[in-house]
């Protein structure tokens, strides 16, 4: 019996009386097994570690017993252990071994030796046969250790409960398991009769009997389950009926459904179809059932349908499929629709396909085709170019319209219209949408290559596939516009040639009657327009003696022959002119309608023969050397500026050959190619010639030819121009360009020069520098945008462009720029506008000098300055607050003071009232000295508006405040201007500077003088006085705080006068100074700004 004996009485072909007893004997049987292996294991364990507790104690206790022996008297105690074994009967054997592993000492020794246990430590041992274990411990004499105490016990009783344990386990299993398998039996009895019960119904109502049910009469789970069964056959008895009913809509539906239902086996044998298809097809449902799908398809589709269905029967689902059937009367029939498969434990049985006839609309898809091929060939063949358009964008083109604007057809579909339309004609397109009128217009196109064509287009918008289409036919006009402007140009042109030609021109008709002149004749002639035309012109201006010259040439020209030659003619007031006359016959078809007649007044040309002559003269009298020669370059004219240039004289050049003036300096091949180029149409360039006495110089040489009337040249002309003082010039020049850009390139400041599109053309090595670049050659050409960030590059083109623009210097601006590297440099820069020699702006020069420095000093400046203003303003607010909270205490003080020498002076003496005078007098002191402070600390703390102050009526009216005394005199000398600023401050420096005149004055006969001048914008005013003077050394410490010269018991003085007013005057964008000498007095000076 085994586990595969147990698990087959478990399968389903068992009944369930025989699966509970087999259920319940294998919960006995695997319960045993397990009882017998946990319960022994558990025994044991539990016997093993109490064994092992109770000899580790034996053996630390008898450890324990020899701790404070000597070695001597452990050998004697380990000699006997008798005693010990008799007192723990159930321990196997006991040895004492020292240090070195000699036994000194045991209880059955040789059962110890044999179990070999000399060798175990202090960790619990059970021998291999699991019938031992043992534990040792060692033994300690004065902290050493000198030997060790082995213990062991024999687990034989342990072994013997163990066995006892598992017969009892073997009864116990024995006897449950019998009373299992009975209850098992009992209970599978009552369960399994019930359930036998629903087993005998399902198997009667599965062979039709639906009206039976099961029988009950408890209420127990067995009675729920047949009441749930009997209703359970109910419902499914409605369902059945239900079904039925369904199944026959679903056949009537089938059957008289329009679609086109299938059923095929997987060989192709139609099981089942409904009457649409013998509709279809004309056959009847007899004559389609049981016969293969493919005998019905179009061979030609045979295999394309062969694997259709392979595929569906895969498992894949086609749908909007096409298959082609042959009806019963041959016609093709074509259906379209979608194919699965009917799967059934997991395997495609057959397939169901659902059809739609599409037979005629495929006939109609096939006409739209060749419908829409005939346009499609009838536009490509079209010379005219045709685009489809839908809310203003493109959806188709003919090849023409593509090619008409140089696109390929895929590059205009889904282009909005209005991106080919020139701009200006967008206004004229959309109006003509938006109206949508029939009529051709004409507007522009934009090729691809950006050039432009006149189209004419006419419009019509419709249907098309349910969307609202526009389609435009246009025509390419270009030629035409061209042809038609060309016209309009050549008409325009020959009016205005008529009209403004200065040769006078006449138009006469066949009976020689003037119809048009142009201004030239009349004025040629001295008649209006309305005076000439209907009159004969041979009446007008033909004189009486030249008559039959006149009537000949008429009528020779309107005979078709155009006539030529000079002659002589009349004016309105009877002066005779010579003329050169040509007449011209006007055909049409080949018979003569009119004449042309053109005038041209000769008179001038006498003259100008004369002028020749003069210009001959002239040519042999001009500062340059012109020399004529024949075609074989031998000289045969030279004018006296050749002579006298040359040396030679005319006798020794004629008949020469040009060569002789060549120097032998010349550069091989120059002086040969001049020959053919003349001849070709003219020669330009420096040559270098040799005068007859045989010093070379450069010369300019202009070289053309002479031709005759025919065209044919006869001779050749040469100018020669010494260059010699303009090459030194060039020479100078050139060192001075040289000089200047060693001068440039040199200078610390970025100097560079833009073209009109703010390309750099030069950059000294500064501005080369600044752009973080080795050599000018790498920025030359290019513009900020290649050298700097976008933004930084769009403020730079911005200037170039306003100064370029305008003409409008950009001054001293600062700005930054940043090199490759990421420094930034800080630029103080010009830029001025650069013209030619016209006056025309062509570009700009730049001038940067680097200010990095200057903005980083600045900077740090600027933040020394706030930190400094916080200073003051924190320390001045200290001075206000301490001398405010002074103030009270002094009061107080004072009031004392005065009070004691008041009420007590008779009583305290001459000392005391001494000492209360000194007393008061520092008091006033200390408040003079507060006061001080309070005042400096107000200065630029608390200000006032400012006003214009006139001082010559200001000072006067502080002299007379302070009211010195009469034996100082105070002198205003000269006009005293009017300044701004804070009225008090200024009367306040004013004030303290005569004060302090007055103060420290040691003459009788004191004078102070007050005086004003104007320098380098600034008023320069001065307090002089002829007192003690100060020593230069103090020159620095008296405009200090609380700085005084004398003791303050000498002079009452705070120290603070000064310090105002130098504050006052700073503020007000002045300075203060003193010039003084010892025993001749003292000048403040300070300055305030004049305007």
């Amino acid at each position: 019996m085994n586990r595969n004996f147990f698990l087959r009485l478990m399968e389903l072909g068992h009944s369930v009386r025989t699966k509970l007893v087999v259920f319940a004997l294998t919960l006995v049987i695997l319960s045993f097994y397990f009882m017998r292996w946990y319960v022994p294991a558990q025994i044991e364990k539990r016997g093993i570690n109490s064994s092992t507790r109770r000899i580790k104690t034996i053996a630390a206790t008898i450890a324990h017993s020899y701790q404070n022996a000597t070695e001597e008297s452990v050998r004697a105690l380990a000699s006997d252990l008798s005693w010990f074994a008799g007192q723990n009967r159930d321990l196997d054997f006991v040895m004492i071994v020292e240090a070195s592993g000699k036994v000194i000492g045991s209880y059955n020794a040789t059962r110890a030796e044999a179990a070999a246990y000399a060798r175990i430590d202090v960790i619990p041992q059970v021998s291999d046969d699991r019938q031992m274990i043992a534990q040792a411990a060692p033994i300690l004499v004065k902290g050493e250790i000198v030997g060790r105490v082995y213990v062991g016990m024999s687990l034989q009783d342990l072994h013997r409960e163990i066995a006892e344990s598992e017969a009892t386990i073997a009864w116990v299993s024995l006897g449950v398991g019998s009373a299992v398998a009975l209850l098992a039996l009992l209970f599978s009895t009552l369960i399994t009769r019930p359930v036998q019960r629903i087993v005998v119904a399902t198997q009667r109502i599965a062979k039709g009997d639906r009206q039976h049910r099961v029988r009950y009469e408890s209420k127990d789970e067995f009675g729920l389950l047949a009441a749930a069964f009997n209703t359970m056959v109910d419902n499914l008895e409605h369902a059945y009926d239900e079904l039925g009913h369904s199944e026959a809509q679903y056949r009537d539906l089938f059957e008289n459904a329009s679609d086109l239902v299938v059923g095929i086996d997987a060989d192709g044998i139609i099981r089942f179809i409904n009457t649409a298809w013998t509709s279809t097809l004309g056959y009847s449902g007899t004559d389609l059932a049981g016969r293969s799908i493919y005998e019905l398809i179009k061979p030609e589709k045979l295999k394309c349908c062969s694997a259709m269905l392979t595929d569906v029967m895969s498992g894949k689902r086609l749908d909007r499929e096409r298959i082609t059937f042959i009806a019963k009367n041959g016609n093709e029939v074509i259906v379209e629709g979608s194919v699965t498969a009917r799967v059934q434990d997991g395997k495609a049985v057959s397939t169901r396909g659902i059809f739609r006839d599409i037979t005629d609309q495929v006939k109609s898809e096939q006409s739209l085709r060749e419908s829409q091929e005939r346009f499609r060939v009838l536009s490509e063949a079209t010379f005219e170019g045709i685009s489809l358009t839908e809310n203003a964008i493109i959806i188709d083109t003919n090849v023409q319209f593509a090619k008409m604007l140089g696109y390929e057809r895929t590059q205009l579909i889904g282009k909005p219209v209005f991106e080919l339309i020139h701009p200006d004609d967008y206004e004229l397109v959309s109006e003509q949408r938006k109206s949508n009128h029939l009529d051709p217009y004409e507007h522009r196109l934009v090729r691809s290559d950006g050039s432009v064509i006149y189209v004419e287009v006419r419009a019509q918008p419709f249907a098309y596939q349910g969307r609202s289409v526009r389609m435009s036919a246009m025509r390419d006009i270009t030629a035409r516009k061209r042809a038609e402007q060309a016209l309009l140009f050549e008409k325009a042109r020959f009016e205005q040639l008529f009209a403004n030609a200065p040769i006078g021109i006449v138009l006469a008709d066949v009976s020689e009657k003037i119809i048009q002149t142009n201004n030239a004749f009349s004025t040629m002639f001295g008649y209006s327009p309305s005076e000439l035309i209907g009159r004969k012109i041979n009446e007008i201006i033909l004189p009486e003696n030249f008559a039959a010259e006149g009537l000949s040439y008429t009528s020779r020209v309107l005979g078709g022959a155009p006539v030529h030659g000079e002659a002589v003619r009349r004016r309105k007031d009877g002066t005779l002119i010579d003329v050169e006359l040509f007449g011209v016959p006007i055909s049409v078809r080949g018979k003569s309608v009119g004449l042309f007649g053109i005038y041209v007044d000769v008179s001038e040309r006498k003259k100008a023969e004369s002028e020749v002559r003069l210009l001959a003269h002239t040519v042999a009298s001009t500062k340059d050397c012109v020399s004529v020669t024949d075609l074989e370059d031998r000289i045969i004219f030279v004018n006296d500026a050749f002579v006298k240039t040359y040396g030679y004289s005319r006798e020794e050049v004629l008949g020469k050959d040009v060569s002789v003036l060549r120097s032998p300096l010349t550069p091989p091949g120059q002086g040969e190619g001049i020959l053919p180029a003349t001849l070709a149409g003219g020669w330009y360039g420096e040559i270098l010639n040799r005068r007859k006495d045989g010093s070379d110089f450069p010369a300019e040489l202009w070289t053309s030819v002479v031709c005759n009337d025919e065209g044919e040249p006869v001779a050749m002309v040469g100018v020669a121009r010494d260059v010699t003082e303009r090459k030194r010039a060039e020479e100078s020049l050139h060192k001075e360009r040289i000089l200047l850009r060693t001068l440039i390139d040199n200078l610390p400041d970025a100097v560079y020069v833009k073209d009109f599109e703010a390309r750099k053309t030069v950059a000294n090595k500064a501005d080369v520098r600044n752009m973080g670049r080795q050599s000018e050659s790498e920025v030359l050409g290019k513009t900020d945008f290649d050298m700097y960030p976008f933004e930084m590059a769009q403020g730079f083109f911005a200037d170039d462009q306003a100064v370029i623009l305008t003409g409008k210097p950009v001054l001293n601006r600062e700005e930054y720029v940043v090199d490759p590297a990421g420094v930034i440099r800080w630029l103080l820069t010009c830029k001025v506008p650069l013209h030619d020699e016209q006056g025309q702006i062509v570009g700009l020069v730049g001038i940067g000098r680097d200010i990095t420095e200057h903005k980083l000093t600045e900077e740090h400046r600027t933040r020394l300055l706030v930190e400094l203003e916080s200073a003051n303003k924190e320390l001045n607010d200290f001075a206000y607050i301490v001398s405010h909270d002074l103030k009270a205490p002094l009061r107080a003080i004072g009031s004392l003071a005065d009070w004691l020498a008041t009420d007590f002076g008779d009583k305290i003496g001459d000392d005391g009232k001494e000492m209360l005078n000194v007393l008061l007098g520092r008091t006033k002191r200390m408040h003079d000295l507060i006061e001080g402070v309070l005042n400096y600390s107000r200065v630029g703390r608390t200000t006032e508006e400012r006003f214009d102050i006139d001082l010559a009526a200001t000072v006067p009216d502080i002299v007379e405040m302070i009211s010195p005394p009469a034996n100082i005199n105070v002198k205003i000398e000269g006009d005293l201007p009017v300044v701004n600023g804070e009225p008090t401050r200024i009367k306040q420096v004013f004030q303290n500077l005569l004060s302090n005149a007055i103060k420290f004055m040691d003459k009788p006969n004191g004078e102070i003088r007050v005086g004003c001048l104007r320098e380098n914008g600034h008023w320069k005013f001065s307090v002089t006085d002829n007192g003690p003077g100060i020593d230069k050394k103090h020159f620095g410490k008296i405009f200090q705080i609380f700085q005084t010269l004398a003791a303050r018991d000498q002079f009452e003085s705070t120290g603070i006068g000064l310090t105002i007013v130098k504050k006052i005057v700073e503020l007000h964008g002045g300075k203060v100074w003193v010039e003084s000498e010892i025993g001749l007095g003292t000048s403040f000076f300070f300055t305030l700004p004049a305007n």
